[in-house]
């Protein structure tokens, strides 16, 4: 079985850690039920209805949502499973290259956090959900830093094809422009294993202000003609 991405598996466990004191706790307390007080007999009544409604309280959507975050990337390591990957802080003889935009991520964590917590104190679950995800941002804001968003090395381009995903290297001769429009990028890679387009959002780009992106951009034209 192939390696899961660490997210999959705690989401999963605790999931399941939940589920198994939710079970546990009514039948371990249904013998003592008389010389309990009012709040904990209260509790062995509302812990079944929390267990079949348990993918919507305010502990396991959260839960959840780390298992999806798990789940994107490993659904991205199996899609780019076919090429090389880039390590964290690569020291590589960049010609151009072009980061993430980890402030706005930040931007984000702090809305999603502050609006989460108004949530919660004002007793809706889904807060629960807006500061799971504000955590999630925070931790991969933090990651993906490390990686280059676009770059080029010799004749290559390294290039990390969405938010929940490491970053991958291929020939420049493999890409193709398929859309650069004003808010968005759109490439096509095809080498003999993949065949595939991918996005990335030009918000999620650091600032350009050496043009960066165009200079990626020709030699992906130029490469293309070559073909």
């Amino acid at each position: 079985m192939e390696k899961r991405h660490i997210a999959v598996w705690i989401g999963l466990v605790l999931n399941l850690v939940f589920l198994g004191i939710i079970s546990y706790i009514p039948a371990a307390l249904e013998p003592y039920r008389d010389e309990l007080d009012y709040q904990m007999q209260q509790l062995i009544e509302v812990l079944p209805y929390v267990k079949i409604l348990m993918t919507g309280g305010i502990i396991f959507i959260p839960l959840g949502f780390i298992f999806i975050v798990g789940y994107l990337y490993d659904y991205n390591r199996v899609i780019y499973r076919s090429l090389k990957t880039v390590p964290k802080l690569a020291q590589l003889p960049f010609e151009v290259l072009l980061k993430f935009n980890k402030q706005r991520q930040i931007n984000m964590v702090m809305l999603y956090g502050a609006i989460g917590v108004v949530l919660l104190v004002m007793g809706m679950d889904i807060g629960g959900i807006m500061v799971a995800m504000s955590i999630v941002l925070l931790i991969n804001a933090r990651r993906i830093q490390y990686y280059p968003m676009l770059a080029i090395v010799g004749d290559n381009l390294l290039f990390t094809p969405g938010q929940y995903a490491v970053c991958y290297e291929a020939p420049l001769s493999a890409f193709t422009v398929m859309t650069n429009s004003r808010s968005v990028l759109k490439l096509h890679i095809k080498t003999g294993e993949l065949n595939r387009v991918f996005r990335i959002a030009k918000s999620d780009l650091a600032e350009d202000e050496n043009n960066t992106l165009d200079k990626i951009l020709a030699r992906l034209e130029r490469s293309t003609l070559i073909q």
